[in-house]
């Protein structure tokens, strides 16, 4: 295991990396994305899958953005589109300027790379949060420069989460920098073949965390947390997470992987 110096780095600066569809406030409140009681617990281990999930780290004009990604693939990070932008631009950030690190655990890591390059969804547009249909498109693939060779996250075999499924969700929150947080046992209250509203406590900096389904003592990786938002139940308004599907891509590695493909990417299903 290497350590890492989070402010010196390779000239690593600082932006605050809060959930596209949170209002401003949400970058000092912390909280806002835990659902109830805060169900969160730290993960202080590098078993799987949690070896597999990182900090991803941008540089910016005022600081350093912090979001959580997942290693799909030894050479393919996912994670939400809205972390690899710089936000005083609006412009992306350069795939070589994106730090990943694998496992990281009290400013320790199993493994670290930068971007070779990164796939964008071509339908998503930095920066309008209220346009549910852009959420959807709120995910990207960061592409990596030197292969992670740890075990990876597979995805989920069925094209939709079940009602029987229960959901686990972990990040990297910026209540906790240096320890992985993971809520076991959650739910989706509603679900498309896009999206997933669900009660997975999720806090700033855990946006482009993974929401795995559980089967046995297996996790597989279903959706990308990236935002908030309400649903009206039994005549309520209900605050609840956002997450994007990613299954239709599990096909789609190879591809994925074509730094010089000029085309939008092609979901497999």
């Amino acid at each position: 295991m290497r350590g890492f110096s989070l402010w010196a780095r390779n000239g690593l600066i600082a932006l605050a990396c809060a959930g596209v569809y949170a209002n401003a406030a949400f970058a000092e409140e912390f909280k806002t994305g835990v659902i109830g009681h805060d169900d969160r617990k730290p993960m202080d281990s590098w078993q799987e899958p949690w070896n597999a999930v990182g900090k991803i780290y941008t540089p910016g004009f005022s600081g350093v953005g912090e979001c959580t990604g997942t290693l799909i693939d030894p050479q393919i990070v996912v994670t939400a589109a809205h972390c690899l932008y710089n936000p005083r631009s609006a412009k992306p950030v350069k795939a070589s300027k994106i730090h990943f690190l694998a496992g990281f655990r009290r400013e320790k890591f199993i493994s670290h790379s930068v971007g070779r390059c990164v796939r964008f969804n071509p339908g998503y547009r930095y920066g309008n949060r209220s346009d549910e249909a852009n959420a959807l498109n709120d995910y990207a693939f960061i592409v990596l420069k030197k292969p992670i060779h740890t075990p990876v996250v597979s995805f989920y075999d069925q094209d939709k989460v079940g009602n029987q499924d229960r959901l686990v969700h972990a990040g990297y929150g910026k209540d906790r920098r240096y320890m992985l947080s993971v809520h076991s046992g959650c739910s989706a209250y509603f679900r498309k073949d896009k999206y997933l509203a669900n009660d997975c406590d999720s806090v700033a900096g855990q946006s482009g965390g993974p929401v795995l389904v559980k089967k046995g003592k297996k996790h597989y990786i279903a959706a990308i947390m990236n935002g908030r938002t309400t649903l009206h139940i039994l005549n309520h308004n209900v605050r609840l997470n956002f997450a994007t599907s990613i299954l239709r891509y599990r096909d789609n590695f190879e591809e994925i992987k074509n730094c010089g493909l000029e085309a939008s990417l092609r979901p497999g299903r």
